[in-house]
């Protein structure tokens, strides 16, 4: 009887329990302004009632995410008397897009690449180019800027990636990598692989 009678009390005070939680008032969401809507549909540039997602910290490979801080340490063999040894964020000049590839010096598609852009420089005028290779191919810059003919073209950047901005911006999917940036910096185009023809990014040059 008396494991009976605390069986009944304890079934009794998980009901009152669970009773009381049901009663809580739940927070409730702030009211959806429809004064602008039109046949009981929102505007087109609200299409899901909320703000973008905001950009993780530390990534920086999402379309719309800021240019990060970079520095680059340019190859000795591109290196004259009196000239600087890395480039950085300063070093944009260029009032158009900005093209920057990720690039693995011992690859053919980077160096392809590489050369197609140079074949056309003339197309980017008001852009600037830069290159950057993770540290780990920081020995293999020389036969790249060879291949390349790099001492030909200063308007494009070579270096060798000083403070993790390759792993900021990289997806990971294969080399080279081309992000372009709008004029102001944001990333606007991401491309993983060689580009077929310049036509592929004509567009995007300003």
């Amino acid at each position: 009887m008396k494991k009976y009678l605390i069986t009944v009390t304890l079934i009794l005070a998980t009901l009152f329990v669970v009773a009381k939680q049901k009663k809580v008032k739940q927070p409730q969401k702030p009211p959806v302004d429809k004064s602008k809507w039109v046949n009981g549909l929102p505007p087109a540039d609200t299409p899901h009632f909320l703000p973008p997602p905001p950009i993780p910290q530390g990534d920086f490979s999402a379309i719309g995410s800021p240019l990060p801080p970079f520095i680059g340490i340019i190859p000795k063999e591109l290196i004259k008397p009196g000239m600087p040894t890395t480039f950085s964020n300063s070093d944009i000049k260029g009032k158009g897009n900005l093209f920057m590839m990720i690039f693995d010096p011992t690859c053919d598609h980077c160096q392809n690449q590489t050369k197609m852009i140079a074949e056309n420089i003339n197309l980017f005028q008001q852009s600037d180019i830069f290159l950057l290779a993770s540290p780990v191919f920081k020995d293999y810059t020389a036969d790249f800027t060879r291949i390349v003919n790099a001492s030909a073209y200063p308007k494009i950047h070579i270096g060798v990636d000083s403070i993790d901005f390759v792993k900021k911006i990289i997806l990971y999917n294969s080399l080279p990598q081309l992000n372009i940036y709008n004029h102001e910096r944001k990333l606007i185009k991401t491309i993983s692989g060689q580009i077929p023809s310049i036509d592929s990014i004509r567009n995007y040059i300003e």
